[in-house]
């Protein structure tokens, strides 16, 4: 697989039938190109943490909290001890729906499945 280039030479992403997943990636890229220490870490989970500040002092993050308040959630965010991960949260709340522990609207539910398989297009699996 090669990489795409936009007219500018900048790395392109594009994944089908997924723009707000395109919309990350992009955005991800573009944050780890201009600060490669995002991708430093021992630990998969590390370089998610930093990625996932930057993404969200990039989005607004930063310009609700004051200096100070942005120090002190980023030290938190990034404690992998006391923040616990989204993707855990995520994977935890699935679970709890599965087993039929708790239960969402269900617009949700549909919303849920129509991005899943917005997804699963988006890899070519139908």
């Amino acid at each position: 697989m090669t990489k795409q280039t936009d007219l500018f030479g900048d790395r392109d992403v594009r994944i089908p039938d997924n723009p707000s997943l395109e919309w990350v990636a992009r955005l991800i890229l573009r944050l780890t190109d201009a600060e490669k220490t995002l991708l430093d870490g021992n630990r998969m989970g590390d370089v998610d943490r930093q990625i996932r500040m930057a993404v969200w002092m990039e989005k607004g993050l930063a310009d609700i909290l004051t200096p100070d308040q942005v120090k002190a959630f980023t030290e938190w965010a990034l404690d992998s001890k006391r923040c616990v991960d989204p993707e855990l949260i995520r994977r935890a709340r699935a679970w709890l729906i599965q087993h039929d522990y708790i239960r969402v609207s269900g617009a949700a539910m549909k919303s849920a499945t129509q991005q899943g398989t917005r997804l699963a297009g988006s890899f070519g699996r139908k």
